[in-house]
């Protein structure tokens, strides 16, 4: 992907120092278009994957809607490389606890990871991950209903927002040589591992 914030990326740095969790992290929040918080509520039993291994879903236990009525949110994973991480995490986890992970953990992480690709500090946060996939796939399907639904968004407009805020931060993003160098470096890692 060219967008910087991808998941691609940014689990391809973890999986290059062996933290499984953290790059799993980065594609729930990117692809799933999961909140941090959602992310690290998840625990083994929470994830049922399809027979054939297609798809898993995921039930979410700290979801906004959660918070407000109790009802608890499912989210589909189809992609092919996020079910691989699933599929090790979930069974590297046999004993059902949450993540080792925590969010203030993830999120000085995460921050390690922007520096290292040479961007400046605070100008990605964890939650841009989230709306960095709700721009890709807008990009793919040209609906902002779409991107709503996926992403569980109460209003369209919410997503919207997002999505155009991040258009304009791309459109006017400018990648030295060694930053466009370290993206295609990381994503390939990740994409080596994947397959």
């Amino acid at each position: 992907s060219s967008d910087v914030c991808s998941s691609d990326l940014f689990a391809g740095l973890a999986l290059k120092e062996n933290d499984l969790s953290t790059a799993l992290a980065y594609c729930l929040c990117f692809q799933g278009l999961l909140r941090p918080c959602e992310a690290f509520s998840l625990i083994p039993s929470s994830i049922d994957f399809h027979p054939n291994l297609i798809s898993a879903v995921l039930s979410l236990m700290s979801s906004k809607s959660f918070t407000r009525s109790g009802d608890r949110e499912q989210v589909i994973i189809d992609d092919p490389f996020v079910l691989v991480l699933l599929t090790l995490w979930k069974s590297s986890n046999s004993d059902g606890l949450p993540w080792i992970l925590k969010q203030a953990n993830f999120r000085a992480i995460f921050n390690r990871h922007v520096c290292s690709l040479g961007f400046p500090l605070g100008h990605y946060k964890p939650y841009s991950l989230r709306r960095g996939g709700a721009t890709l796939l807008f990009k793919i399907s040209q609906s902002y209903d779409h991107v709503a639904q996926r992403g569980r968004w109460l209003h369209t407009r919410t997503a919207k927002i997002y999505i155009n805020q991040a258009q304009a931060e791309l459109a006017a993003q400018r990648l030295t040589p060694a930053q466009k160098a370290k993206v295609t470096r990381f994503s390939t890692a990740f994409l080596s591992f994947a397959s």
